[in-house]
């Protein structure tokens, strides 16, 4: 079974992830508009028809926004807790309160969903209360911490359960402390009902990382306190410092080329994606790729391997084509083998 996860929105200013099958899904969180929600989704090939439910994990605006219109207007059930729910219809962006829609979840009472197993289970924040996801599909381990203070006993259970991961690493330390942000504020964030920082995000995963976990996804990040590489650096200085290989392999150096260097870095990888900034004219890939190619090949290193252009007309590439790189290469690493090894991401259909 082809398990999809995309993030269609994660940060201070909306967050929506779905989950589904190649018939049907879930969201988590609705803190987009309805109509962001349906163009997400439609880019990705899913029609609001297979969403069979949304999961919300507390009643901040960022997480609720379009609820109302989901589980009124298009009659999809809206499940989290009493409280969540008491929360949720007292929330000032709440123009469409829920009512037929309204379903309750209790912390640590797993339900069935079709094939999906849904489990709530208590975080800290700072929400009317506060919930995580752990959710299982075919075999696969989804856990959702997108809003937290801190790693409880709780929460720890659920992160060491996952094979996949979402996981807060809202702010940076140093930005926030010389940002512009009041103190007040400054304090709720790095309270132990706030926001997990970074360092807090990587030092937990470091010491913590399970054979089983296969991927992270590090949500919810600031747009004022965080950038996506100072998060990423971050969790992979600490991952690396305990010896566990996390990461990307950039080239510095392209002539002569380090084959040798390349292969050794690459060889216990179960899936590669290489990244080139232009297409060649041999119709078998980009220039890196080529290389990359190569270098396995002379070292007798065997790993499925695929290829995608990027920034084809000078397109911009955006977070959401970066995440269906990862999606694709969970499902490369899974099968061990590539269906397509050349691809372009920001083109539409009609011009790939």
């Amino acid at each position: 079974m082809k398990v999809r996860f995309i993030s269609l929105a994660s940060g201070s200013s909306g967050n929506c992830y779905y989950i589904g099958t190649e018939k049907y899904g879930i969201l988590i969180d609705a803190g987009i508009a309805v109509r962001t929600i349906k163009k997400g989704l439609k880019e990705a090939g899913i029609n609001m028809e297979m969403i069979r439910a949304v999961f919300v994990t507390h009643d901040h605006a960022d997480h609720i926004k379009a609820v109302g219109g989901l589980g009124e207007k298009l009659n999809i059930p809206i499940y989290t807790t009493a409280r969540i729910h008491e929360g949720i219809n007292k929330s000032y962006c709440m123009t469409e309160k829920l009512h037929s829609s309204v379903r309750y979840l209790e912390k640590q009472q797993p339900m069935q969903l079709e094939d999906f197993r849904i489990e709530s289970f208590e975080v800290p924040h700072d929400g009317t209360d506060n919930v995580g996801y752990c959710i299982e599909i075919d075999g696969k381990v989804f856990s959702f911490l997108t809003d937290l203070g801190e790693i409880t006993p709780t929460a720890a259970h659920y992160i060491c359960k996952a094979n996949y991961l979402i996981l807060e690493a809202n702010y940076d330390d140093e930005m926030l402390r010389m940002g512009t942000y009041p103190q007040y504020l400054k304090e709720r964030i790095t309270g132990r009902t706030g926001h997990m920082s970074n360092i807090d995000t990587a030092e937990f995963l470091a010491e913590n990382f399970t054979e089983h976990l296969q991927y992270i996804w590090l949500c919810h990040l600031s747009k004022d306190n965080n950038h996506p590489e100072l998060a990423y650096k971050t969790v992979e200085w600490k991952l690396r410092e305990k010896g566990i290989k996390a990461g990307l392999l950039k080239i510095r150096v392209y002539r002569p080329f380090p084959g040798e260097e390349v292969a050794k870095a690459l060889a216990n990888c179960k899936a590669v994606a290489v990244l080139d900034k232009a297409d060649s004219l041999n119709a078998i890939g980009g220039a890196l790729f080529e290389d990359v190619t190569s270098s396995m090949y002379v070292a007798d290193k065997h790993v499925p391997l695929v290829n995608y252009v990027y920034g084809i007309g000078g397109r911009d590439t955006t977070t959401k084509e970066i995440n269906s790189v990862y999606t694709d290469l969970i499902e490369i690493a899974k099968n061990g083998k590539v269906e397509n090894p050349y691809r372009y991401l920001g083109l539409r259909k009609e011009e790939n």
